[in-house]
């Protein structure tokens, strides 16, 4: 059956806003307990091949590019910050254990199971309470935390947080 735009129109009720969007997790730093985040900005996650360039199909003809393992893209979330700044100290706490931030450790990296955690975003539907999509990421940790800009200027303006994440694996639910 051709694609039509009168039959596509037809099949959406109506299209996922941009907009509303809840992350949860629970990191390592501050007893493990799980806190929601209000995340304004995100980049949801990509799907990326690493692959073999330029292959010989048979020795000879046309060289193909084969793809050999999922290669997980780096995501980006901009968060609004609570009141008190805990949100900045809890990612700053959380970076403290991925590498010893203050110094004092003799081998400074950890392992990967001391700080990396399944995290949750929730994509609300347009009435802002029903779940459109949920994703899952597994293994996840910020790999980023970009610098919140301040100022006196800025009196009626949120703080934000622009935080990357990596993760090993994700599922859509």
């Amino acid at each position: 059956m051709p694609f039509t735009i009168d039959a596509w129109k037809g099949q959406v009720k109506e299209s996922m806003p941009a907009s509303m969007y809840e992350l949860a997790v629970a990191p390592p730093s501050g007893g493990s307990e799980l806190i929601r985040v209000r995340t304004e900005s995100v980049s949801a996650p990509g799907i990326a091949f690493l692959s073999v360039d330029n292959y010989p199909y048979a020795g000879t003809g046309i060289a193909l590019n084969i793809p050999y393992r999922y290669n997980p893209q780096e995501v980006n979330m901009i968060h609004t910050v609570d009141e008190d700044g805990e949100l900045y100290k809890v990612f700053r706490d959380w970076g403290n254990k991925i590498v010893d931030l203050d110094g004092g450790q003799k081998y400074a990296a950890y392992y990967l199971e001391d700080y990396a955690v399944q995290m949750s975003l929730t994509m609300f539907k347009r009435n802002a309470t029903d779940m459109a999509k949920m994703v899952i990421f597994k293994e996840a940790f910020p790999m980023s935390v970009e610098p919140i800009q301040l100022g006196w200027g800025q009196h009626d303006e949120i703080a934000r947080l622009s935080v990357s994440y990596r993760f090993t694996s994700f599922e859509v639910i």
